[in-house]
Formats: structure tokens, C-alpha cells, sequence
């Protein structure tokens, strides 16, 4: 078989992944089609199914965007692709927090680390802090803050142009907002001369990093203006937090109002379901809410998640041994011998 299709395709993924480090979703989106076309199970269609899975996540597409990244994980049992295993399987744990999967966003991120410690380049390793560090902020965890910003200082000079804003937004999340501003604004225009960076990125961490509404509008608005086009929503929505004041302020300013308030009614929504999710956890904890501890429900909640004693220990910021320790007085509060039937007594005692 002619190896000249192949490398075309290949070639046509690798070209759709500069794009989206562009900002250009369309077009990366028109080449990873093209490169689908050579066959679903070829080694392009794996490179081209991961572009893709990120485009579908930039445009809050989460279903479909995790569909791809599956059917790209699928094919690397075939291909057995380190460099795409660990971009797949990162932008995977992206996909799986933004839809509210915590437990799964872990897992996708515990397979892309593992990819990490075999045959990967330096550079292959910065995507994967950058990524890391992106979802522990999206899920405001502090220790996984700590430990990953900590490793994108570490890579700050190899980070991808996808992440490369993750030491800015990392200095923002610490409350270093000036020095940030500073950093950002000492590179900026290299960043746009160089024309290889996501300026709406780029632009809305500029914005983010502002002293005040009044600096940051401008540059929210060159964020929006460069993102409507592209279709771009994940990026400012995984801030809602912080953006959703200077949307508030830009929409009846006139400032991409139809853009800006649809991106702010997704965050709204998102804020409403997760609330609801919450007092859901709080009123299903309240019939064992005599029986257990605090702490004890804490842990218990994370056991139903299906969460580890290492991965307890690690995201309530405690020893292995005291969560061991926890989950060993759940089991014995509950009257039960292991994890199954924890759950299944915590059921029985929350529809009592």
C-alpha cells in the first residue's frame, strides 16, 4: 500500500492541531475531517479524532467531544501511540471534569501520567502539567493547585502554546494578579508575532490579571471578539468564577452582547447544577448524619464515587494512613466489610 495517503493524513492532523494552537477551531476542525477520511482505524484518524475531541470540548460540545476522545483511546490499543495516548488521555480528564465526572477526570489524568513515565519527550510532559494544573483550578482543589502549579513553573519555558498561559493564570489563582499583568504584558507581542499562541487565551487571562473592571473590559473584548467566530465557550466558561462579573458588566455595555450573555447564561446553568448536585449530597447525608462524622462523611461521600484510600488521602489532603484509619470507621459504624457494602448501607439508611 502507498505510504503517500498516509503521510498526507498525517500530515493534515499535525497541520489541524497547529490551528487550534492558532485559535482557528474551524479550520483544524475542516482538516481533522479530511484526515478521518483515510479510515477509521489508521494511526491519522487517532491523531485526528484527539484534535477533534479537543475542538468538540472547546465548543462546549462535551458529549461528542468524549466520544471522540474514547474512540481515539480505542485506537491507541491498536497503534499503542505514547505522545497521543498522554494528549488524549489529558484532554480526556478536561472533558470529563467540565461534564462533572470528577472520578473519571482523576482516572483519565492517572493515564496520562502513567503514559508519562515511559518514552515521552519534555514537552509531552508540560502539556500534561499544563492540563493537570487546568483542571485542578476548574475544581479550585488547592493541594492539586499546589503540586501541578508547582510543575508548570518547573516547564514554564516548554509548555505547549495550548497551556502556555497556565503560569499567568497560576499567579492569578495565588492572588499575584500584578505580576501576572507584567509577565503577560512583557510577552505578549511576541506571543501575537509569533502567531503560533491562542490570543483569546492569551487575551482573557490579560483580562483576568487586570487591577480593575475598567482595564479588563478592552481586553475581555478582543477575547470575544477573536472567540465568536471560532466558536469558542470552554475557555471562558471554565472561569466562570472570575469572568462572570466583567460579562455581567460587558453585555449591557454593548461588548458582544449576544456572545457574552450566551457564555454567561451557560455559566449561570452550570453554577445552578452544581448547586443542585450539592444540596442533593447534603440531604442524601443527612439520615447517617448521626452516625458518622463530619469527616466520616466526607469520606464516605468520595468511597461512593468510587475514590481509593490514596486518592481520599489525596484529595482531603490527609495521610494514606488516617484515611485508611476513616474508612475503617465508616465500615465498622456501618457494620459492614468493605466498600460495596458501605455503599449499599449508606443507600439503605438515606431512603429510611
Amino acid at each position: 500500500m502507498s505510504l503517500g495517503p498516509f503521510r498526507s493524513n498525517i500530515k493534515m492532523s499535525f497541520l489541524a492541531y497547529v490551528y487550534v494552537c492558532k485559535g482557528q477551531l474551524r479550520q483544524a476542525e475542516q482538516l481533522c475531517r479530511k484526515a478521518l477520511d483515510y479510515g477509521e482505524q489508521s494511526l491519522p484518524s487517532m491523531f485526528a479524532l484527539t484534535i477533534l475531541s479537543l475542538v468538540e470540548y472547546e465548543r462546549n460540545n462535551l458529549d461528542t467531544a468524549s466520544k471522540k476522545a474514547n474512540q481515539a483511546l480505542e485506537l491507541n490499543n491498536i497503534w499503542q501511540n505514547n505522545p497521543i495516548s498522554i494528549m488524549t488521555n489529558i484532554y480526556s480528564s478536561m472533558i470529563h471534569q467540565a461534564l462533572g465526572e470528577r472520578l473519571e477526570a482523576t482516572k483519565a489524568g492517572d493515564r496520562s501520567d502513567q503514559a508519562c513515565r515511559s518514552n515521552c519527550s519534555p514537552e509531552e510532559v508540560a502539556r500534561n502539567v499544563g492540563c493537570h494544573l487546568a483542571v485542578a483550578l476548574a475544581q479550585d482543589d488547592k493541594a492539586a493547585i499546589s503540586k501541578w502549579g508547582s510543575k508548570v513553573s518547573e516547564y514554564a519555558r516548554i509548555l505547549p502554546p495550548e497551556v502556555a498561559h497556565m503560569p499567568y493564570r497560576l499567579l492569578i489563582a495565588q492572588g499575584e494578579k500584578e505580576q501576572a499583568a507584567e509577565q503577560m504584558k512583557a510577552a505578549y507581542d511576541q506571543m501575537a508575532a509569533d502567531g503560533y499562541y491562542p490570543l483569546v487565551k492569551i487575551n482573557l487571562t490579560r483580562a483576568l490579571a487586570a487591577p480593575n473592571p475598567d482595564a479588563a473590559l478592552p481586553l475581555l473584548a478582543e477575547a470575544l471578539k477573536l472567540g465568536e467566530p471560532e466558536g469558542y465557550v470552554r475557555t471562558f466558561v471554565d472561569e466562570g468564577k472570575l469572568i462572570k462579573p466583567l460579562l455581567k458588566r460587558a453585555v449591557p455595555l454593548g461588548i458582544m452582547p449576544e456572545y457574552a450573555g450566551k457564555l454567561l447564561s451557560i455559566i449561570q446553568a452550570e453554577e445552578h447544577q452544581r448547586h443542585a448536585k450539592k444540596c442533593k449530597i447534603i440531604s442524601s447525608s443527612a439520615s447517617i448524619f448521626g452516625l458518622l462524622s463530619k469527616r466520616e462523611l466526607e469520606v464516605m461521600q468520595l468511597i461512593e464515587k468510587g475514590f481509593s484510600d490514596r486518592q481520599i488521602a489525596d484529595k482531603l489532603v490527609i495521610s494514606l494512613s488516617t484515611a485508611k484509619t476513616h474508612v475503617h470507621h465508616i465500615f465498622s459504624k456501618l457494620n459492614v466489610k468493605d466498600r460495596l457494602q458501605a455503599v449499599n448501607r449508606a443507600k439503605d439508611l438515606q431512603t429510611k
